[in-house]
């Protein structure tokens, strides 16, 4: 939860054996589904490649890319080249030995079949697996509509603010407890 990257050097050393992997903003991060059938390898790189440059129209020079199996599927996913650096290199800096970096929207809890929505600090991050975003509540208020009308039959779950919740996703959803709301 610390947004000062500076501020985790305390922790470096605390957690010798731990596999540490970093959480970024999903503002920052573009992740697609690939439609193709899951391959190993290059073909899999070069495929989410070509999705990326399409759908971003960015020059694969300026982005790093990612391609992965996820359950059934596979997905695409970029960040800048330039963020990712500066990233890196505050993380370095900390003394932490972290070995990978996410987008916060990848760390949600969705089960199969589902979308979920995080209402908090004036956005909202949304999942369902092999896709997701994170923005602020204006604009995800405007995407998340034609989300849920492309795909009818997903469950939807909301966690946070509900008010928030609702004025973006609508009154019926599933509302589930963060867990400092629980008992």
């Amino acid at each position: 939860r610390e947004t000062d990257v500076a501020a985790l050097s305390s922790l470096a050393g605390k957690f010798p054996d731990a596999r540490i992997v970093a959480v970024a903003p999903g503002e920052q991060a573009a992740l697609r589904p690939l439609e193709a059938p899951a391959r190993a390898g290059e073909k899999l790189q070069a495929a989410a490649r070509l999705l990326l440059e399409d759908e971003l129209g960015e020059p694969l020079e300026d982005l790093h890319t990612v391609a992965a199996i996820r359950g059934d599927g596979a997905i695409a996913a970029a960040m800048s080249k330039s963020v990712l650096a500066r990233w890196l290199d505050a993380l370095d800096e900390t003394g932490l030995s972290v070995s990978g970096l996410t987008a916060d929207y990848l760390s949600l809890p969705v089960g199969a079949g589902e979308w979920v929505f995080v209402a908090g600090r004036d956005r909202i991050i949304a999942s369902r697996g092999d896709a997701g975003f994170a923005a602020d509540a204006a604009l995800a208020a405007s995407l998340a509509p034609g989300i849920i009308r492309s795909d009818p039959e997903r469950h939807i779950a909301g966690y946070g603010d509900e008010r928030a919740l609702v004025s973006v996703i609508g009154p019926i959803f599933e509302r589930r407890t963060l867990n400092h709301e629980a008992d």
